[in-house]
């Protein structure tokens, strides 16, 4: 196993499909050290994704709960998925992944991934067809990241999950890859690490993990950090395809990724093998 810990998961305290000591479980079968619980945080307005702001706390202190319950067994961790929107919190979270889900258009919130038929709306509707006015307007929000506090970026090119293949645009078009490569620089350059996440394969919407090579190209090429991540809402799928990425990270030049410190932060660099 390449890596012995997984910091993107889901419960039932979000859109995941089990509790909290259910994943623990599971991340224990599987032989991990430290599993991050980083359940969507609220935004505002309504939705069926995200945790009720009410319970937050109630989460924190069931994640504490089944970490001293497992003590010795597993680090359990309190993580959070932030949007851009996410409203300010003073939760002790141990870490923070910030991810782009939603575009503000006009003052209408258009999301990223919730299907192929709401990303073909949003191109033709805003941006007249343009796919590569889409992606670039999608760079711009994402290396908005860069001015927050956050440890992790999630799943940098999500706005490729119904593009597999080149179906809509070129992810090697000069324009897409000006556009990411941007926001990549300005990140890599505040530090935050950048997380390969199989979460849509697992899911079953690709057959293929984020970032793409070519954006996990750019990464190395600004000096960014790396991490590996399952973004799993089930158990079973807890450091899917953690050995596949290593592979492609590997590929791309990457000699090492980062991992949890003993109790969370800070990070540490280990060596890929």
């Amino acid at each position: 196993m390449t890596a012995d810990y997984d910091l993107h998961t889901h419960t039932r305290f979000s859109d995941g499909k089990e509790t909290v000591l259910q994943m623990a479980e599971a991340a224990i079968a599987k032989g991990l050290s430290t599993l991050g619980i980083s359940d969507h945080a609220p935004v505002p307005w309504e939705n069926d994704w995200c945790i009720d702001p009410a319970r937050v706390l109630e989460e924190g202190e069931e994640i504490r709960r089944v970490g001293r319950l497992l003590s010795g067994r597993l680090t359990l961790l309190w993580g959070t998925e932030l949007d851009m929107c996410s409203p300010q919190t003073d939760a002790p979270y141990d870490y923070r992944i910030g991810s782009t889900h939603e575009l503000l258009m006009h003052g209408t919130h258009r999301s990223v991934d919730e299907s192929e038929e709401a990303m073909l709306f949003t191109v033709r509707e805003y941006f007249g067809g343009d796919y590569y006015a889409y992606a670039k307007t999608y760079f711009e929000a994402l290396a908005q990241w860069a001015a927050r506090d956050i440890d992790i970026l999630g799943h940098v090119d999500i706005l490729t999950k119904f593009n597999e293949g080149g179906k809509h645009f070129d992810e090697n078009d000069p324009k897409y890859l000006r556009a990411a490569e941007d926001a990549i620089a300005a990140i890599a350059a505040r530090g935050h690490i950048f997380e390969m996440n199989s979460g849509a394969v697992s899911r079953g919407y690709r057959k293929t993990t984020y970032p793409s090579m070519q954006v996990l190209r750019l990464i190395k090429k600004h000096g960014g950090r790396i991490l590996l991540s399952s973004d799993a809402h089930a158990g079973a799928y807890i450091t899917f395809l953690f050995n596949e990425m290593a592979e492609m990270a590997k590929a791309c030049g990457f000699k090492s990724i980062m991992a949890p410190g003993a109790k969370g932060k800070p990070f540490i660099e280990k060596e890929l093998v």
